[in-house]
């Protein structure tokens, strides 16, 4: 629907849209050759792009501090804080940075776009500091394509933005987000069971989301409500919370929270491949044919884990974990077409992994 929204809304401007070839290796390359002006995409490709210079500062010695100091610099400049002192080492990391970030995406962006799930706020600070301000917006084909938005004249990182022009939204007693106005719908096709469910009588639209209101109206969205975990001991945990402190390890593609009516959460994991590789090579190490299984790799997640576990409350911390030896993917059934998670396929073919993390 979001797609959808922004094509005629291109057309409708007299804009030129431009479709990626259906590979996710490749699309770097074509957003150079293409170089938009506007960019709609899912965090993923935000987030890979990061990983990839953040790996190639890296490979340099003393390269990974460089480039954090360099991140840093430009968020104040982005700011309008950057002090005089900092000018020069500002404009050198615009020559051996900035510059060329925005070259891979073709030198020409406004502006970018992102939903459908959290991006990392290293991501949004990183690019922000190379001059590309990535806006994220809410929505659902219920409420078409767009609840509330980010955008030049209203941005607060961390949140969605505040409800777009005749929107109104509230946060019910427990929790989910609810949102009311013409741009709701007014109901499923044939379908008055589950038009009920969607709907009440007020027309507020229960979106199923779980969220919180800022003091200035701007919306964070904490999680999905159908996936609260309660564990045996009575404790609701939100899982895209403790799975989203878990994947800001670049090391790790996706991590799944297990642990409904269960005494624990544990996770499943799974490695980014291309950052494991490059790491490995940094160290020296042949990881053979199963790099998941490797102790070296295991140790590296181990770490990951517990840096999450470091900044979560003690209910939500992970208590063990499998690395799986493949990534989710569309063709397998694990993720939707929108690539987000479908937790009941993943749980349905992980089976033996989740018995053996409780012990058989």
């Amino acid at each position: 629907m979001l797609a959808q929204l922004i094509q005629t809304t291109t057309l409708l401007e007299g804009g030129e849209l431009c479709y990626f070839g259906g590979r996710i290796e490749d699309v770097l390359a074509e957003l150079s050759e293409v170089a938009p002006t506007h960019l709609p995409s899912v965090p993923r490709l935000f987030e890979k792009l990061h990983s990839v210079v953040l790996s190639l500062a890296e490979a340099r010695e003393g390269g990974r501090e460089r480039f954090e100091a360099a991140v840093r610099v430009g968020v104040l400049a982005a700011d309008g804080r950057l002090p005089d002192e900092l000018r020069e080492e500002y404009e050198e990391a615009e020559k051996s940075l900035y510059a060329l970030v925005r070259g891979a995406f073709g030198g020409r962006l406004k502006w970018a776009l992102t939903g459908g799930a959290p991006i990392a706020p290293a991501t949004l600070d990183f690019l922000r500091a190379c001059g590309i301000t990535v806006y994220e917006g809410y929505g659902m084909t219920e409420s078409g394509g767009v609840i509330s938005l980010n955008h030049p004249q209203a941005v607060r990182h961390g949140t969605v933005g505040r409800p777009i022009a005749g929107c109104e939204v509230r946060i019910a007693q427990d929790g989910e987000v609810l949102a009311r106005g013409p741009m709701v719908f007014p109901g499923y096709h044939a379908n008055e069971a589950a038009t009920a469910e969607a709907l009440d009588p007020e027309g507020w639209l229960h979106t199923g989301d779980l969220g919180a209101l800022d003091a200035d109206g701007y919306l964070r969205i904490t999680g999905r409500k159908k996936e609260l975990i309660i564990t045996s001991a009575g404790k609701n945990l939100t899982p895209t919370e403790v799975e989203f402190a878990v994947q800001r390890s670049r090391y790790v593609s996706r991590a799944v929270l297990i642990g409904d009516r269960r005494p624990y959460p544990v996770a499943l994991i799974t490695l980014d491949t291309e950052e494991i590789t490059a790491w490995a090579g940094r160290e020296g190490l042949d990881l053979g044919p199963d790099p998941a299984a490797h102790p070296a790799v295991h140790a590296l997640i181990d770490t990951a884990v517990a840096e999450a576990n470091a900044a979560l409350s003690r209910p939500a911390r992970v208590r063990a974990f499998h690395i799986l030896a493949e990534d989710f993917t569309i063709t397998a059934g694990t993720l939707t077409p929108t690539l987000k998670l479908r937790r009941a396929a993943v749980a349905q073919r992980y089976a033996r992994e989740i018995a053996e993390l409780y012990g058989g």
